[in-house]
């Protein structure tokens, strides 16, 4: 066993006493650099005195725990935090307070769903929700499956969620679409038949015949500043006489003129006609506002979707009521008058909608069809009411037959269908309660009427070769006020994209790649006739014009532009036989970047069109390098460029020529 080393003491205690004095040593050091380790007593203090200043302290009390101690909502309910933070957790939630009453405080959001959707409460949120713009009465149904926007102070259903152009232009092809137009307003004017005379004269054009104060037809028009006729257009409207013509009816007869108005125009033509009315007849003619449910119905279903829903009351006129059974057993209307009014009072409609039903069983009348000259069918009690009514045992409706304009061009030129704009308006006065003006939408939905919105409704006008307002009229203030509007939201499009993703229209040599420039082709303001009159015109006018086009798809804002001579030889004009326009050859495009060509128009309406099968527009060009060519033939090879394309397509533009309407003698 090995020997255990004795060691001496005092080696001991003298090895302690240098390390003591080496220890001490250093503490000086750290001492005289100011890096002193704090002590037990020194924690102590510290951890006092953040007790003592919680108040002051950054940290909240829940953020003085350890993070697996936390619980969610703890800065809101104080009883989360623990007893013993709780003192100061209150302290903090009174200070947030006061320092939150100079703010604008919250309002309590309850948490509970069923209180926020009771009767009671949804009606007031949706009143609140009106304040700047107005909904429809299908204001909730269409936003559960359209795509919203507001345009003209309203709330209107775009476009579809689940179904796009094609399915719609299918359904109006075959069957019916159905779009709630209620929005327009109505401008009832009362006063003397010599009057109403004069105000016409004053606001129609002078190459139309102002509309026959029989009654009974609704006639479009396309109105005017009070005598400043071809310029001052303030947009289309209808015009329908609502009361029945007396045989002994003398120029102090009074009668009633009623106006339907386009929102955008509503506000600028009650201005101008009352301003008109005041100075020139001394306040014989009261004008007035009113509001009617208005649904259009287009499609060769349409009669038979309405007479599954209109069902005539006991209180019906009975030739009302014997012409509108004739009319369920039609598929197309095709033999009635444009504009024909029949008035109905019908059974109202229960609150739930009926069961599909198979739609497409209906009978075909053989015979032929003739509406009644004047019997007094067009008659309603629904133009004396103040523009609401309640549910009764029957209900006034009055149906106006519209039809789309038709181009003087035979269709193995411009293929158009003019069907897709043919159809039915129904009018209905809006009831006590808008929740019951629903149950007539779900039925007529029900009963096969496929809905749209208004970019489906706006395209079906195109396909038929009709004007869309306001952007195809660029001589009223709307179509100025809408192009204001499309510029600002393309230029924030544009300007989102990175300059390499988006085109460079200087180096495009652009003028005006989101609106269309009039400046550029006439003078300013623009004198536009949509309809030539076969004679001779102004140079300084802005005609309109179809054009078809097969090599893109033509963009609004697009420019039309005067070909060359060189263009004439070296591109492949197509000649349009055959019952068909035929494809452009290849090198059917030039580039812009060697000779520039001459801006003549803009293109207002452009989209690929099902019914011509190539890219179709709508455009207003300048006349003045047209002339030579109108006087012989209605059509014309013309060149179109994209805003963000280098290359000009040809094109072939078709032209409305007609002979003026002979009108009667204006005083």
């Amino acid at each position: 066993m090995a020997a255990i080393p004795v060691i001496d003491p005092a080696q001991i205690v003298a090895a302690r006493v240098v390390e003591m004095h080496l220890f001490a040593s250093a503490e000086d050091q750290r001492q005289s650099l100011g890096k002193r380790r704090p002590s037990h007593e020194d924690s102590s203090a510290t951890r006092g005195a953040a007790h003592q200043a919680a108040g002051t302290s950054r940290k909240r009390a829940y953020q003085q725990l350890p993070r697996h101690l936390r619980r969610r909502a703890m800065s809101d309910n104080v009883y989360r935090i623990p007893s013993r933070l709780r003192p100061q957790a209150r302290i903090e939630a009174m200070k947030c307070n006061v320092n939150a009453g100079d703010k604008k405080k919250k309002k309590n959001k309850f948490l509970v769903r069923s209180f926020n959707r009771r009767p009671l409460k949804v009606l007031r949120n949706n009143q609140f929700r009106q304040r700047k713009v107005k909904w429809l009465p299908t204001h909730i149904w269409h936003a559960k499956r359209f795509h919203m926007t507001t345009l003209w102070e309203y709330k209107l259903a775009f476009c579809r969620c689940d179904k796009g152009l094609r399915a719609s232009f299918n359904r109006c092809k075959n069957k019916s679409v159905v779009y709630d137009a209620s929005y327009y307003s109505f401008l009832q004017i009362d006063g003397p038949v010599s009057a109403l005379t004069a105000l016409l004269s004053a606001i129609l054009p002078r190459d139309r015949a102002p509309p026959k104060c029989d009654g009974g037809t609704a006639v479009e028009y396309v109105i005017y500043k009070p005598n400043c006729f071809p310029g001052g257009a303030l947009g289309p409207v209808t015009l329908l006489w609502i009361d029945d013509k007396d045989t002994t009816m003398s120029d102090a007869t009074t009668r009633s003129l009623l106006l339907f108005l386009h929102p955008a125009l509503a506000k600028e033509t009650c201005d101008e006609l009352r301003k008109f009315a005041t100075a020139s007849f001394q306040s014989t003619l009261s004008l007035h506002m009113k509001k009617f449910l208005q649904y259009e119905l287009r499609g060769p279903r349409c009669i038979p979707a309405l007479q599954a829903v209109l069902k005539p009351s006991p209180k019906c006129n009975p030739q009302a009521a014997e012409l509108w059974t004739r009319l369920g057993s039609h598929s197309k209307i095709t033999s009635i008058p444009p504009g024909c009014v029949l008035a109905l009072d019908v059974l109202p409609q229960p609150r739930s909608p009926p069961k599909c039903t198979n739609k497409d069983a209906f009978t075909l009348f053989t015979g032929d069809f003739q509406w009644p000259a004047s019997s007094g069918t067009w008659l309603s009690n629904m133009w004396t009411s103040n523009g609401t009514y309640d549910r009764d045992d029957s209900i006034p409706v009055v149906l106006i037959h519209r039809e789309s304009h038709k181009w003087p061009v035979p269709k193995n030129q411009l293929p158009t269908n003019e069907d897709l704009d043919e159809g039915w308006d129904l009018l209905v006065p809006f009831m006590s309660k808008p929740e019951r003006s629903l149950p007539l939408w779900m039925h007529i939905v029900f009963a096969g009427a496929h809905p749209i919105g208004l970019r489906e409704r706006n395209w079906l006008k195109f396909e038929s070769g009709a004007l869309v307002f306001p952007q195809d009229y660029p001589d009223t203030n709307a179509s100025f006020e809408f192009s204001i509007q499309e510029k600002k939201s393309l230029t924030i499009e544009w300007e989102k994209k990175p300059p390499a993703k988006r085109p460079n229209y200087a180096k495009l040599h652009t003028p005006s790649p989101f609106t269309p420039s009039w400046q550029l082709c006439v003078k300013v303001p623009p004198i536009v006739l949509r309809q030539l009159p076969g004679m001779s015109l102004p140079t300084q006018t802005l005609i309109c014009a179809r054009l078809l086009v097969h090599r893109s798809k033509p963009c609004r804002s697009a420019m039309i532009c005067e070909p060359l001579e060189t263009d004439l030889k070296t591109l492949a004009w197509e000649s349009v036989t055959n019952n068909k326009v035929q494809k452009w050859h290849t090198g059917g495009t030039c580039n812009c970047q060697k000779v520039h060509r001459r801006i003549i128009g803009f293109v207002t309406s452009g989209e690929f069109s099902f019914v011509s099968g190539c890219g179709a527009v709508t455009a207003f060009v300048s006349a003045e390098p047209l002339l030579p060519f109108l006087t012989n033939t209605t059509t014309r090879p013309l060149l179109v460029r994209n805003p963000g394309s280098v290359h000009y397509q040809a094109a072939i533009a078709f032209f409305d020529i007609q002979q003026p309407t002979p009108q009667t003698n204006r005083t």
